[in-house]
């Protein structure tokens, strides 16, 4: 299970759920906003770099239109690019599961603190 506690951004308030693991969840409701929510898991592999750039053009339209998006990546270019990053570790497979960062990815690179955040701040730097 992801277990998402407290949530607090736009249409979320306090929510409180469980997503199961390996399966397709949908989310539904009412929006006060008319605003819609989308989530893209590894959107990058198999893209030209050019491809990606283009991805992420569009990705930040719709985010400036009022869509909450959420992107389940490992690339840097596509890491760096977003506006929060959440890190999950402390490491990988079994080891993974719990948020060891929250905040931007030039805060993310500043720290430094996680192998996503060592790596992040070696391709900025």
């Amino acid at each position: 299970m992801i277990r998402v506690r407290g949530a607090r951004a736009q249409n979320l308030r306090d929510v409180s759920i469980d997503i199961p693991k390996h399966q397709l969840t949908v989310f539904s409701g009412i929006s006060g906003f008319g605003k819609s929510s989308l989530v893209l898991d590894e959107p990058r592999p198999g893209l030209h770099p050019a491809d990606v750039e283009q991805l992420l053009a569009l990705l930040d339209r719709l985010v400036d239109d009022g869509t909450s998006i959420v992107v389940i990546e490992h690339n840097r270019p596509v890491v760096a690019h977003a506006d929060w990053v959440i890190d999950l570790g402390p490491g990988a497979g079994h080891g993974a599961g719990s948020a060891v960062f929250e905040g931007t990815p030039a805060a993310l690179a500043e720290a430094a603190a996680t192998p996503t955040g060592k790596h992040l701040a070696a391709a900025l730097a």
